[in-house]
């Protein structure tokens, strides 16, 4: 782990047990939890074989509230279950005890809400302005994809709109 720190660099396990051990640094209750991300398969909860998990994150206890944390999710906000594990089941590992949990989502939606104000003149053009507004997941995986490429995200837009003409894109977080 001391590796992971100075190179700041590392496999997703070896990140996520690093931000378990800050945790715990800060006597936070922080386990490591062994989940499968949903595209790697399904965990039999009868037979819960080690080698059906994927990945390693963390499970985090505060304020009388769980949290499931995946430092590599760089877009996923604390208290939001990363996206790739929702509806699998993952292995709590601590002294406490070692069980299989269902993960799910709280009340966390995929929200995403466009307003248009437009005019339709008499030669039958549009014009106007629109703002998209995205919360919780649709937020997640909207930030990713434009922080992958912000010329594709405009790209798929206009496949998905007949015809328009944007003069003006601009990201608020």
């Amino acid at each position: 782990m001391k590796k992971v720190w100075e190179k700041r660099n590392g496999f997703a396990g070896d990140i996520n047990l690093v931000l378990i051990s800050l945790l715990q640094s800060f006597n936070i209750d922080a386990s490591p939890l062994l989940v499968a991300e949903r595209d790697y398969g399904k965990v039999d909860p009868k037979l819960p074989f080690v080698d059906r998990f994927n990945k390693t994150v963390a499970y985090v206890t505060a304020d009388g509230r769980t949290f499931i944390l995946d430092a590599t999710q760089k877009f996923c906000p604390a208290g939001l279950t990363p996206y790739p594990l929702l509806n699998t089941y993952a292995l709590i590992i601590n002294k406490k005890t070692t069980g299989l949990i269902p993960v799910k989502t709280g009340n966390e939606v995929f929200s995403s809400t466009a307003v248009i104000n437009a005019t339709l003149d008499k030669t039958g053009l549009l014009t106007g302005k629109s703002v998209i507004k995205t919360d919780e997941y649709a937020k997640q995986l909207q930030s990713e994809q434009i922080s992958k490429n912000e010329k594709s995200l405009l790209r798929n837009m206009k496949k998905t709109t007949r015809a328009y003409l944007l003069t003006v894109f601009l990201v608020k977080t």
